[in-house]
């Protein structure tokens, strides 16, 4: 701050100095005239004036002007200001952005045209029903086509109802149900019944369901006639294949009414 103050001081006495000596220089008539009009014209510039009515104009009739020199005051320079210059911040321009240019993508060749195999056509050899016997044996059974038979007094006959490991559900209807029976055999062992169908107060038949996964060979029913009398009897049987296990159906009344049960065991290897 002192040494602003002593800058101040200083340049206004420069500036009192410079007046002062500008003051001191004196202005001279016979200082040549600067050249151009009206200095180098030979006849002073005339006064003007308004001419009278009927007056021709005549310059060399004008009075001849005095000229009188004046002295030139001296002007006093301006007060230098010591505020610091603006500062003009030009912004600086964006960037123009140029977006590249991409390449088209060459053109993909057009995919050629595969002929699609013809299909093959595999004849389908349509497999034989297993031959029917008159049902006399087990050695000739009859297939369990699910049609209404005739079945004599006191005779018996063999149904087929399944083959090879599978599950079954065996279903006999009569027309006298309590004067037939149903054993089942297993493939193997055609001496000893595997099982006998149930009475089923549902359905009014007799039921057996079980089976063996590893079972081959034929599953049979024995439909047995115990009264004297010629019956009308249906035989018919459901089989879908199972896995390593072995099942059996029962029918066990609870109370009064009669529940079908299904046990099924896992054979050990």
């Amino acid at each position: 701050m002192q040494l602003n103050k002593i800058f101040r001081v200083m340049l206004v006495g420069v500036g009192v100095w410079l007046v002062a000596f500008l003051a001191a220089i004196p202005v001279r008539a016979q200082d040549p005239v600067p050249g151009g009009l009206p200095w180098n014209m030979q006849t002073p510039w005339p006064t003007a004036r308004p001419l009278k009515p009927g007056e021709a104009f005549a310059p060399g009739a004008l009075p001849a002007p005095t000229l009188t020199p004046t002295s030139v005051p001296p002007v006093a320079p301006a007060a230098r200001s010591l505020a610091a210059p603006a500062i003009v911040v030009v912004p600086s321009p964006a960037p123009v952005v140029v977006a590249p240019v991409m390449a088209a993508p060459p053109a993909l060749p057009a995919p050629a045209s595969v002929p699609a195999p013809a299909p093959s056509v595999v004849a389908i050899k349509p497999v034989a029903p297993a031959p029917t016997g008159n049902g006399e044996s087990p050695l000739s059974p009859l297939n369990t086509d699910g049609n209404w038979r005739a079945l004599n007094g006191g005779a018996s006959v063999w149904h087929r109802v399944g083959k090879g490991g599978q599950r079954m559900e065996v279903t006999l209807e009569a027309s006298i149900l309590n004067a037939v029976s149903l054993d089942v055999f297993a493939p193997g062992d055609y001496q000893r019944p595997i099982g006998r169908g149930t009475e089923s107060k549902n359905t009014s038949a007799l039921l057996w369901g079980g089976g063996h996964w590893r079972s081959s060979g034929d599953w049979l029913a024995r439909v047995t006639n115990a009264s004297g009398a010629t019956i009308q009897y249906r035989l018919t049987s459901s089989a879908s294949n199972i896995g390593d296990r072995s099942c059996f159906g029962y029918w066990e009344y609870i109370g009064t009414a009669p529940v079908y049960w299904m046990e099924c065991n896992r054979e050990q290897q």
